[in-house]
């Protein structure tokens, strides 16, 4: 694991930030029963949700919002903190990010910019 990447491993509410860039200003979290129920989010959907949104971020200002459901990130496949924390260890401070995020059912596709 990437030693800048913030995570709390022995939790099932495990957290990550990214280290550095445009993803530093969300908090992502494994998907589980209490934030599907938080963010009315189907009981079978898995994966990593965002948890907190920076106010007056870039990803803040692309519309970027808590209970958005990662699944992809510069089209690496998302589907736990392992996974999310692999797709974003090599990111560069000022490199655009392409997401690929479920919302009340939608994908969407959001470019983040520093």
């Amino acid at each position: 694991m990437d030693p800048r990447i913030t995570a709390q491993k022995s939790s099932p509410r495990a957290i990550s930030t990214a280290p550095t860039g445009v993803l530093s200003d969300i908090d992502v979290r494994e998907l589980n029963e209490e934030l599907a129920a938080r963010y009315g989010i189907k009981p079978n959907e898995r994966g990593v949700v965002i948890v907190r949104v920076k106010p007056g971020s870039t990803a803040e200002e692309m519309s970027v919002r808590e209970g958005d459901i990662v699944l992809e990130v510069n089209r690496k496949p998302v589907n736990s903190i392992k996974s999310y924390e692999r797709a974003v260890s090599g990111l560069a401070k000022d490199q655009a990010v392409l997401l690929l995020l479920k919302r009340k059912g939608q994908t969407i596709y959001l470019t983040l910019r520093p």
